[in-house]
């Protein structure tokens, strides 16, 4: 009886990942986003706002972190390609170059 259970529960198992392999048609038709750029070397900026944001929670985020997140460097938000915020804390800007090599060493092991 044993071995009737063993066979059933494989049969039920690949039926179970030959549905999982179905496609369905919804799949196939739906709408592929179209990009108006692709961010290289440089970012658009757009207003919170033109990317479905809310400007007023996002100026909430300062004094938040200068309180809450004193070792904060930057934030900067991307939405649907577009850079809608970008803040600097302490002596930190734009052109300040910090050193990656760990974090580049973590993402590229969890990769």
């Amino acid at each position: 009886m044993s071995f009737l259970k063993g066979v059933f529960g494989i049969v039920c198992f690949g039926i179970a990942l030959m549905s999982m392999a179905v496609r369905t048609g919804a799949q196939d038709t739906l709408p592929v986003p179209v990009r108006d750029y692709w961010p290289t070397a440089d970012w658009k900026e757009s207003a919170p706002e033109q990317q479905g944001m809310d400007s007023q929670i996002l100026a909430k985020l300062k004094p938040y972190i200068e309180k809450e997140l004193p070792t904060i460097r930057s934030v900067l938000i991307v939405r649907h390609g577009y850079l809608v915020y970008e803040q600097y804390f302490q002596y930190f800007n734009r052109d300040y170059k910090q050193g990656d090599t760990s974090i580049t060493q973590s993402i590229s092991s969890a990769l």
